[in-house]
C-alpha cells in the first residue's frame, strides 16, 4: 500500500563539479524528470542519484516523491507542535522586548524575516555553540533542554531551536539537513 502525500520537488542546482552529477530527493522518489534523458543509479548508502559523463553547468530537475518516505503500513510519524508552551512563550517574548509585532504579518515578507532575524539574533547573542553536548535527560525535549537549561549547542540543535521558535509564532519553518559533498 502507498501512503503519503505525493509531493513535487522542482530542484535547480547551479552546477556540478568533476565528472559525475548528483541528484538529490526528499523522502522516497517516484519519478525524476529532466529537460533530457537521465541514466541514474542510485548511490549505495544514502539517497543521492548519480549521473556519469556529465560536466559542468546547470542541473534542472523535476522529483515526485512520497512525503513519508513509507512504502507499507506504517503509520508516518507524529508531527512536532510548538505553537503552545514555553517555546512560544521565549519567542513571543523575543519580538516583544524588540520591538517587533506580534502576531507577525505572514503575508508581509519584510515582517517574516524581521522576526526570523530577531530570532536569530537571540539565538546568537545568547547561546553558546559547542561540540561538547550532554544528552537530554529520558522524556525530556531536546530543543527545551537547550533553550532553557543549556543553553548551548551544536548546529542541530541551533537549527531545531530557530526552526521550533519561528512555527511557535506560526512562522513557516523546517530543517533541512543532509548534504551530499562530492570531490572538488
Amino acid at each position: 500500500t502507498v501512503r503519503g502525500e505525493i509531493i513535487k520537488q522542482f530542484i535547480s542546482l547551479r552546477s556540478n563539479i568533476g565528472d559525475t552529477a548528483h541528484y538529490f530527493t526528499l523522502w522516497r522518489p517516484i519519478s525524476i524528470q529532466s529537460d533530457r534523458d537521465l541514466t541514474l543509479a542510485r548511490d549505495s548508502g544514502d539517497d543521492t542519484f548519480t549521473e556519469a559523463g556529465r560536466t559542468g553547468g546547470p542541473i534542472r530537475y523535476t522529483v515526485e516523491s512520497l512525503s513519508t518516505g513509507d512504502m507499507d503500513d506504517e503509520e508516518p510519524a507524529p508531527r512536532m507542535s510548538f505553537g503552545a508552551g514555553r517555546i512560544r512563550d521565549l519567542s513571543v517574548s523575543v519580538l516583544v522586548q524588540a520591538r517587533v509585532p506580534y502576531p507577525v504579518n505572514l503575508n508581509e515578507p519584510a515582517d517574516v524575516r524581521r522576526a526570523a532575524g530577531v530570532i536569530q539574533d537571540h539565538l546568537r547573542t545568547n547561546f553558546e555553540y559547542t561540540t561538547e553536548m550532554s544528552a537530554p535527560s529520558e522524556g525530556q525535549d531536546p530543543i527545551e533542554m537547550v533553550l532553557f537549561e543549556t543553553k548551548r549547542g551544536h548546529c542541530e540543535y541551533f537549527a531545531s531551536a530557530m526552526t521550533a521558535m519561528c512555527q511557535s509564532i506560526n512562522i513557516p519553518a523546517r530543517i533541512v539537513a543532509g548534504y551530499y559533498v562530492s570531490d572538488y
